[in-house]
């Protein structure tokens, strides 16, 4: 009897590690790609500095895989950043940007706005091609968490919104 009562326990709780393990592991892997980024455009000596810093801020590694918005957002806009500074990957980026604003944190809108700027005024990307980028990666993301939210609320959602 015991057991059968540990038992869902259990699994919640390896449930709930495996997920914080996975969201820790995307945490690492998109802190690593934009340190690889930094370390292209700026060199070795900032992609240190950037390591560096990052370890010692004790905030960020304690919430890297905690399950909050917060972490899954800051996971799309450091591949995001990562994408951006790379010079080759503009669309991934502004997608990376997009998903975050519209699904976890809408104010990642103020850190896309001038580099939005940075990119139209470095020539890295065109107005209108830009604008269709971000209306339809903000329709498609915007489907896609308007609908799973409304199913796990039974009602229609937008949290973000």
């Amino acid at each position: 009897v015991v057991a059968d009562l540990l038992l869902p326990s259990c699994r919640r709780t390896s449930g709930l590690l495996i997920a914080r393990a996975v969201l820790g592991a995307l945490w690492c892997l998109s802190f690593a790609w934009l340190c690889r980024a930094v370390q292209g455009r700026f060199g070795r000596p900032a992609a240190t500095v950037l390591v560096l810093l990052t370890g010692t801020q004790f905030h960020l590694l304690f919430y890297a895989t905690r399950m909050l918005p917060n972490t899954f957002a800051l996971c799309l806009v450091q591949a995001a950043v990562a994408a951006w500074i790379s010079g080759t990957r503009v669309v991934p980026s502004l997608m990376a940007f997009t998903a975050a604003i519209v699904v976890f944190r809408f104010d990642v809108a103020v850190l896309l706005a001038p580099v939005l700027v940075v990119m139209l005024v470095g020539r890295e990307v065109r107005f209108l091609p830009m604008a269709f980028t971000g209306a339809a990666a903000t329709a498609a993301f915007l489907a896609l968490t308007v609908a799973v939210d409304s199913v796990f609320w039974r009602r229609w959602l937008w949290p973000e919104g």
